[in-house]
């Protein structure tokens, strides 16, 4: 891909990224997790999501810890959040803000690293 195909296909995902950054910036995951409140906000024991998942209530008692503790699969949080009728979603943030300041950024780490390894070679 040559450079300005590439320069705008980035411009073109920070500008994705970018709202979707908005978004999570709005919130934060309920110290619960997700799927203790929202199953508490849908009113639903968990007798009631553990017969929608074909569990037992102390499996899906286990798999709220495991959300909350960070252990939980991909899969299975998407198969609960199914079972509670809403759709798990989940994708990658720039720490830097955007896809073309984390590539300036190692762009920059790289120039050091190549003048730093030259400059011990004379």
């Amino acid at each position: 891909m040559d450079f300005e195909k590439q320069r705008l296909v980035i411009e073109q995902r920070d500008a994705r990224l970018k709202a979707i950054q908005i978004a999570v910036n709005s919130f934060n995951v309920p110290s619960d997790g997700w799927i203790n409140t929202i199953r508490k906000s849908l009113n639903m024991s968990l007798k009631q999501l553990a017969k929608r998942l074909k569990i037992s209530p102390q499996s899906v008692k286990k798999l709220e810890l495991h959300e909350k503790d960070g252990t939980i699969s991909i899969g299975k949080i998407t198969e609960v959040a199914e079972a509670l009728g809403c759709r798990f979603v989940y994708g990658f943030i720039p720490a830097e803000g955007s896809l073309e300041k984390t590539i300036e950024k190692r762009a920059e780490e790289l120039a050091k690293e190549i003048v730093l390894r030259t400059s011990h070679i004379t």
